[in-house]
């Protein structure tokens, strides 16, 4: 066993809940969904700390201003300065960090101190965020999953269709126009339209898609302690997948594991087909979304 935390991020409707749930077939392993750890009151820890940083250095100026008034020298000055700009740098470059990281590992360390292993399903829309998750928890398990584009647009986009009665404004669901939803209406409703969505918001969603897999594969390149895994890839091995992720965890054998597999079957049967989702966009949904990605990244056809 290598880490006793972990957490599954990635884009949301990519497989993260599927993960989850098998993870929680395995013994001694515990996983809990939707926290939102990262993508909720996480997020201002360091805005909190920037801020205290800011008024102590604030605080320290005008101590050295008020010395340098009384003593009236300037080698006085000059010496306090100084050390305005020593403790200055210290507190919001060193202790503002050092303050940050401790108060995450405080949160995470409650949050989980029951459990000998566990961790946590924490889906994000925001690169940021997902480096937010792995700058801050060094010495944890990242497991990141996304999936093709057209695909997570599609399935996003429709599990905001259905939920859009009981869900105002989430931070899972960016604020969709009265415009998508009569589009969406005519999507799911009534066949195929020219077009998906609103130019507008396909351009929102496909910048959400490559603001966050562009984070997981930078962070994948250089910390071990992220595994990037696409869906598509869940999808076809589930138990390759769990092969890769449970040497961090704990001691699995492959009786634990295809067992996991199996008690998670029946939720993973509703999981869509790689590229059946994106079926439902018209053509010229694919070649605004193909212009928009980019190479180096594959389109459902």
């Amino acid at each position: 066993m290598e880490y006793r935390r972990f957490f599954i991020t990635g884009l949301p409707r990519s497989g993260t809940t599927w993960l989850k749930n098998m993870l929680n077939e395995i013994t001694g392993v515990m996983c809990f969904g939707e926290g939102l750890l990262y993508s909720g009151i996480a997020r201002e820890v360091p805005s909190l700390f920037d801020s205290v940083a800011g008024g102590i250095r604030e605080w320290v100026e005008f101590i050295a201003q008020r010395k340098g008034s009384v003593l009236n020298t300037d080698q006085a000055i000059r010496t306090i300065g100084n050390r305005v700009n020593v403790i200055g740098e210290a507190i919001v470059e060193g202790e503002t960090e050092r303050l940050t990281m401790l108060m995450v590992h405080a949160a995470v360390e409650y949050l989980f101190s029951e459990w000998d292993v566990a961790g946590e399903k924490s889906p994000v829309i925001r690169g940021s965020d997902l480096h937010r998750i792995a700058h801050c928890n060094r010495n944890a398990l990242i497991v990141v999953l996304t999936r093709d584009v057209c695909d997570w647009i599609v399935s996003w986009s429709r599990l905001y269709y259905q939920r859009r009665s009981l869900v105002a404004v989430s931070w899972q669901y960016p604020p969709f126009t009265n415009g998508d939803f009569i589009q969406l209406d005519r999507t799911f409703g009534k066949g195929m339209p020219e077009r998906f969505l609103n130019e507008a918001t396909m351009r929102k969603l496909v910048a959400i898609w490559k603001d966050v897999v562009r984070a997981a594969e930078e962070l994948a390149a250089v910390r071990r302690n992220v595994l990037h895994f696409r869906y598509e890839d869940l999808y076809a091995g589930p138990a390759a997948i769990l092969n890769e992720v449970l040497p961090f965890l704990c001691d699995a054998d492959s009786e634990q594991i295809e067992r996991a597999v199996q008690e998670t079957a029946s939720g993973a049967g509703e999981a869509s087909k790689p590229h059946d989702n994106g079926k439902l966009l018209a053509r010229a949904d694919i070649e605004l979304i193909s212009e928009l990605v980019g190479g180096g990244h594959a389109l459902a056809s």
